[in-house]
Formats: C-alpha cells, sequence, structure tokens
C-alpha cells in the first residue's frame, strides 16, 4: 500500500530502487548493498516533499561513497553519481567532502561499522548528517523546494564498497 502521510510520497514499505545505475547485489542483511560497477547508485522507493525526514547507513566499508538526497530528475552515471547532479546532494566520509555538483570541505571521516545519519528539512531548506551520533553541521542551505519536488534518499557506491 501506499502511505498517505503529509510530507511523504511512496509506498509503505521503504525499498531500494534496483534499476538506477550500475549493479549491485543484496547482502544477507535485507537492507545491505554492494556495488559492482564503477560508481552505482540507487535511490529509496519513499521521497520527501515537506517536513524533516532522516535516514541512516551503516557503513560496510571505508572507501569512496555519496550518501544522500535526490529528485527524480537526477540522471545518474558510472562517472556521476549522488550530489554530482544539480538536483543531488551527498556526504563522502572517505574523501570528507560535501557534494552538489562541485564539492567542499565537510565533515570527518568515516570509518567501517560507523552510522551515518542523513536529515533533510525541507521546510528550512537544510541538509545536516551525523556520524555516530555526532552532529556534523548542516552541509546544504536553500535547496530547490516546490509543490512537485520531492526528494529521496540516494547513495551511490564504488566498485566493491558496501553498506548495511
Amino acid at each position: 500500500g501506499v502511505l498517505r502521510r503529509e510530507g511523504r510520497v511512496g509506498p509503505t514499505l521503504v525499498s531500494l530502487r534496483p534499476h538506477y545505475f550500475g549493479r549491485y547485489e543484496v547482502c544477507s542483511d535485507p537492507s545491505g548493498l554492494k556495488a559492482h560497477d564503477n560508481f552505482t547508485s540507487t535511490l529509496a522507493s519513499t521521497g520527501a516533499y515537506r517536513g524533516k525526514w532522516m535516514y541512516e547507513v551503516n557503513i560496510g566499508s571505508s572507501g569512496v561513497m555519496q550518501v544522500g538526497w535526490a529528485t527524480l530528475k537526477d540522471e545518474f552515471t558510472a562517472e556521476k553519481g549522488v550530489g554530482d547532479t544539480p538536483e543531488s546532494y551527498s556526504f563522502d566520509g572517505n574523501r570528507q567532502r560535501a557534494w552538489n555538483v562541485h564539492s567542499s570541505k565537510y565533515g570527518e571521516e568515516w570509518q567501517s561499522g560507523d552510522v551515518i545519519t542523513c536529515t533533510i528539512d525541507m521546510d528550512n531548506r537544510t541538509i545536516s548528517y551525523k556520524r555516530n551520533g555526532t552532529d556534523l553541521g548542516v552541509a546544504f542551505r536553500d535547496f530547490k523546494v516546490g509543490p512537485i519536488t520531492a526528494y529521496f534518499p540516494a547513495i551511490s557506491l564504488s566498485r566493491g564498497e558496501y553498506i548495511r
């Protein structure tokens, strides 16, 4: 079924969209994901258009990954992942960068086993992150919002990298 809750669009049970870009495998943990292509990207099946929303990622390996938010307009490739397109935003703890087409220094280096919290506040137009519960601050401000713009949890993984 579809959850009819203000500010949210999509099915009640959130899953990853397997067809976004690149090959990956779902690990033994149903929410685990391992990349098999250069830069594998996927979006969740449920997005936000109003209010404050968050999701968490357990970092399985400590290589190049970009975790954040994207719209359905974003088109990812083997060279462009989450944060490399105009309407996507991400944090890469391996390189300690915040990405939205260009990058800037942000956050702390993540390690395998870390839990990264990704928060989007549609009303205040901010995106922020936490590492193991420690607030890393606001990474992005004043991103595009509108009546038909929804942001979906989104992840890009380099070949061999994985999350749980």
